[in-house]
């Protein structure tokens, strides 16, 4: 597989004083607020870039990027705009082809125990793919918190 986790000393770094960024909107995020911003992020490295990508369930999906984990990291981009998207995670295939996968947050959207995977541009930066909802992994009860997928040969 292409795409690895962070290595084992980063991981092992308080999150919360690493985050790479401001969150966006900041004049939404000027002030603290229970249960809004970064839910699940996941962490992958593609290539020799690391991604970090986000679900924010009140805005969308976003993603940062660098070569080096410890340095400057990118501006967010918005990967996908949307209401309830939480616990994203991305997927880069052998033939090179970008996927992300998400729950949903019961809270914002209506629903859960739903996990939705979708195509993405080969950088990651949007989505090209129309979403397949439901890929019948989740029993209605249970929860789909922080999906990661994993490629496997034959389909």
């Amino acid at each position: 597989m292409s795409a690895k986790i962070f290595p084992k000393h980063i991981l092992q770094r308080d999150f919360g004083s690493f985050f790479p960024c401001q969150l966006l909107p900041r004049e939404h995020y000027n002030q603290v607020q229970h249960g809004c911003g970064v839910w699940a992020p996941s962490i992958r490295r593609h290539n020799g870039t690391y991604y970090i990508y986000w679900g924010d369930p009140d805005f969308g999906v976003w993603m940062v990027k660098t070569d080096n984990p410890m340095g400057r990291w990118s501006q967010p981009v918005m990967v996908m705009e949307g209401k309830g998207v939480i616990d994203t995670c991305p997927l880069w295939d052998e033939d090179g082809r970008c996927y992300l996968v998400n729950g949903w947050a019961n809270s914002r959207c209506g629903f859960n125990s739903v996990l939705t995977v979708r195509e993405l541009s080969a950088d990651g930066s949007r989505v090209i793919g129309q979403p397949v909802k439901d890929v019948g992994l989740v029993p209605s009860t249970a929860s789909s918190a922080s999906p990661h997928p994993t490629p496997q040969k034959g389909g």
